[in-house]
């Protein structure tokens, strides 16, 4: 029995000196730092300000949440910028052409004081709003996590 107690409780300090021993990790996403031309811009005006409704979706009406995938590197750069296929490729080949200006925009994430690379995704919305029976607008927006578009001051 006192072995068997004795065993035991070299079993738990031994737990609690590996649990202790353990290097604490700190990480962090990226997340876009918005420059563009000199000008700074949140991620949803960056969107508006850079993407365009690909005019021949325009004229079919499409619309859709496209979302695009992509690795950031620890240099900040894009790379292995996908959509998802939602059958609508002229909005897919749009919002992987907005993704792509967004280079050098990034704040890579950080694990352990390292920049390293990390995949993000974000979602890309077009919208079109009836203005009149014959007249449309046509939006391109950004989506949070949630699937909502933020609201900014």
């Amino acid at each position: 029995m006192k072995k068997a107690v004795n065993l035991t409780l070299l079993f738990v300090l031994l737990a609690c000196f590996s649990a202790f021993s353990q290097p604490k990790t700190t990480a962090s996403s990226p997340f876009f730092k918005g420059k563009y031309k000199q000008e700074s811009l949140n991620l949803q005006d960056f969107i508006k300000k850079n993407g365009a409704y690909p005019p021949d979706a325009m004229l079919e009406r499409m619309q859709g949440v496209v979302t695009v995938t992509f690795t950031v590197l620890p240099n900040g750069r894009l790379t292995n910028i996908t959509a998802n296929e939602i059958n609508r490729p002229k909005l897919e080949k749009e919002a992987v052409r907005i993704v792509s200006l967004m280079q050098n925009n990034w704040k890579p994430a950080m694990q352990n004081g390292q920049a390293v690379s990390a995949k993000r995704t974000i979602k890309i919305e077009f919208l079109m709003r009836a203005i009149t029976e014959l007249d449309h607008a046509f939006e391109v927006n950004y989506l949070d996590e949630k699937g909502l578009r933020p609201v900014l001051p």
